[in-house]
C-alpha cells in the first residue's frame, strides 16, 4: 500500500471517530469545517476499503454497529498515544535545551557514565555537553562549570553538594609479580613491595594509608612507597608488566580480574574508599542542568 493511501485511511478514520462522537453528520460536518456531503463520503470510502459496514443510517439517528465501535475504540486510543507522544516531545523541546559544563572523575565515569552519554543525549536533541575529564581541585565559580562530580568535599561552602555513592579500594598484582616478588599475605610485608602509594586531590602524597580491615578495623600505615601516583588508570598500566601492586577498585580491575590477568590482594583490607559527590551552583538551576544532574544520579546508583 502507498503512503498516500495509509494517509488517507487515517483521515477517513478520523471522520467516522468525529460521526460518533458527534451523534450526527450534520455535526461533524461542522466541527470539522467540511461540507456534510464530504464527510459522508469519507466514511463511505472507508467502508468500501474495510469491507463491512461501520453504522447503519436512517432518516432520524445513525447506529454504529460492532465492527464500527471496534474500530472507533482502536483509532481513539491510537490518537491518544500520538498526542501523548507529540506532547512529550514538545516539552522536551521547549524545556530541555541549551548547554551544561560538566567535570567528571575519568576513571570511575569510565564505565558507570561515560558508556550511557550518546544515548542520553540522542533522547535530547536539543542538549549540548561540554564534559572535562578531571581529578584536580576545582572552583566552579572562577571555571563556571554547572556540575561536577568529585571525590572530596570541596572548601566552597555554598555550593548544592549530593552524595552518589562510593568505592572501596584494594591491592592488585599480576601472576608474573608473584612469580617475581612473592604473595603479599600481609600488611607488614607491604613496605617490602614496590606498590603505587596515594597522591590526594590537591596534588600532595599522603602520609600515611588508611586501611580498613574487617577483622582488625582501622589501620593506619606510613606511606613508604617509593612510587606515589594520582591516577588509579595510570597505577593499573604501571602494574600491567608484572613489578608494581597497585591501587584501584573493583570495577577498574573487573575485566583483569574476570580473565585472571591480575589477582585481589589482601581481599579483607581495602585502602579506604572514595566517596562521590555530585556539585552544583545554587545560581545555576535550569531544566537542562536538572536532566543532566539526573542522568549522573541514574548512573551512580550502582554503587550507593
Amino acid at each position: 500500500m502507498q503512503q498516500f493511501d495509509l494517509a488517507e485511511r487515517y483521515v477517513e478514520a478520523s471522520v467516522f471517530c468525529a460521526v460518533v462522537e458527534c451523534g450526527s453528520f450534520t455535526k461533524a460536518s461542522t466541527k470539522l469545517g467540511i461540507a456534510q456531503s464530504t464527510v459522508s463520503n469519507k466514511v463511505q470510502a472507508l467502508e468500501a476499503y474495510l469491507g463491512y459496514a461501520l453504522m447503519t443510517r436512517s432518516t432520524r439517528n445513525i447506529k454504529i454497529t460492532a465492527l464500527g465501535l471496534k474500530l472507533y475504540d482502536f483509532v481513539v486510543q491510537q490518537q491518544k498515544l500520538f498526542n501523548e507522544y507529540i506532547q512529550l516531545q514538545q516539552s522536551q523541546k521547549e524545556t530541555i535545551h541549551g548547554k551544561v559544563r560538566l567535570v567528571l572523575p575519568e576513571i570511575v565515569s569510565y564505565k558507570l557514565v561515560t558508556p550511557h552519554i550518546g544515548e542520553f543525549l540522542q533522547k535530547h536533541q536539543n542538549l549540548e555537553l561540554e564534559i572535562y575529564y578531571q581529578h584536580t581541585e576545582l572552583n566552579l565559580f572562577k571555571e563556571k562549570f554547572d556540575l561536577a562530580v568529585v571525590n572530596h568535599i570541596p572548601k566552597q561552602q555554598t555550593i548544592k553538594l549530593k552524595y552518589l555513592g562510593k568505592q572501596q579500594i584494594f591491592l592488585y598484582c599480576t601472576k608474573e609479580y608473584i612469580k617475581r616478588y612473592g604473595l603479599l599475605t600481609n600488611l607488614e610485608d607491604l613496605e617490602n613491595h614496590l606498590y603505587t602509594g596515594p597522591i590526594n586531590h590537591s596534588y600532595n602524597a599522603e602520609k600515611t594509608v588508611n586501611f580498613i580491615s574487617q577483622k582488625y578495623g582501622n589501620l593506619s600505615l606510613e606511606n613508604t612507597a617509593r612510587l606515589k601516583v594520582k591516577s588509579m588508570l595510570s597505577a593499573k598500566q604501571l602494574a600491567i608488566n608484572g613489578y608494581v601492586i597497585a591501587g584501584g577498585t573493583d570495577m577498574l580491575f573487573a575485566q583483569e580480574l574476570e580473565n585472571e590477568t591480575f589477582i585481589k590482594l589482601l581481599p579483607n583490607i581495602s585502602a579506604g574508599e572514595f566517596s562521590y559527590y555530585l556539585l552544583r551552583l545554587p545560581q545555576h538551576d535550569n531544566a537542562a542542568i536538572h536532566c543532566v544532574a539526573d542522568f549522573i544520579e541514574k548512573c551512580f546508583a550502582k554503587i550507593r
